[in-house]
């Protein structure tokens, strides 16, 4: 896959050429303010540091609003709306937004005074959502490529299913945790030797006792054989065997909201110990 900086210089380069722009720059979102990550031409000159508090100028508009904007002249009123001593007359910006909002600016400037127009916001606009795209597809890959594993173990039932899918893979996927069952997974070989793998391969196996389900206990043994990290649920104590009795068990007892919250702290302890150890 290309650098996410590639893809975003080549967005930018396009969006100068079709747009008959001076300048183009991204800008993306870390904490409440808006960092420049990529420029070309004019922009490409500015200083590196530039950054935008959300509202603060027109790029920063555009991102506390959820809109574009087309500015000329005498409306450019913050101070990096001149670039290099060159004044920028006029000045469009888009937001740049994904599935969980928006993330970033992508903008495009002119020193003359000659309004962009409809047709160059909706340029504009295919590009943010091009850039978007990219970002997502970045942020995917590395994903995949770092984040822990958490291999499920549990009754195959669908009185389950929302135990699974609310209680434990929401509370995942929202810690940035890749979290699989094995009835999730592509395979050729047999369910028990893709379980064998899922376990060996994880980070953390999270496994729930409910109902003394045989197959889960002798997964949890193989995966203890292996010193895995292990979170052990149930929804009721009297479903912990005598020799786990020792381990500390989330008892959530049927409850998906008491589920998801202590699962919640679990895994953030569990996270701060694995960043906090050396490597």
């Amino acid at each position: 896959m290309a650098n996410l900086n590639d893809l975003l210089a080549t967005i930018l380069h396009n969006v100068q050429q079709l747009l008959g722009g001076d300048g183009a720059s991204i800008f993306l979102l870390e904490g409440d303010s808006l960092v420049l990550r990529a420029a070309t031409g004019l922009d490409a000159k500015a200083p590196r540091t530039i950054r935008y508090r959300i509202g603060d100028g027109i790029t920063g508009k555009a991102a506390e609003q959820d809109r574009s904007y087309v500015v000329v002249g005498d409306r450019l009123v913050h101070q990096y709306d001149q670039v290099e001593g060159k004044e920028v007359r006029s000045f469009v910006a888009t937001p740049i937004k994904t599935r969980a909002g928006v993330i970033g600016v992508v903008r495009c400037i002119r020193t003359r005074v000659e309004p962009f127009t409809e047709v160059d916001v909706r340029l504009l606009d295919a590009f943010a959502s091009t850039a978007a795209a990219a970002i997502e597809a970045q942020q995917s890959l590395e994903l995949v490529t770092t984040a822990p594993y958490m291999f499920v173990l549990m009754p195959f039932d669908d009185a389950f299913r929302d135990i699974y899918e609310l209680g434990i893979k929401e509370v995942a996927t929202a810690l940035s945790l890749r979290c699989e069952r094995v009835d999730e997974i592509q395979f050729n070989d047999s369910i028990l030797e893709q379980i064998y793998k899922g376990i060996s391969a994880a980070d953390i196996v999270v496994a729930d006792m409910t109902d003394r389900n045989a197959n889960v206990f002798y997964e949890v043994g193989y995966a203890h054989a292996l010193h895995k990290d292990v979170v052990l649920l149930t929804q009721r104590l009297e479903d912990i065997p005598f020799d786990l009795k020792s381990h500390n068990h989330i008892v959530y007892r049927g409850h998906i909201h008491r589920l998801r919250e202590q699962l919640t702290k679990r895994l953030e302890a569990w996270l701060g110990h694995r960043r906090a150890a050396p490597t």
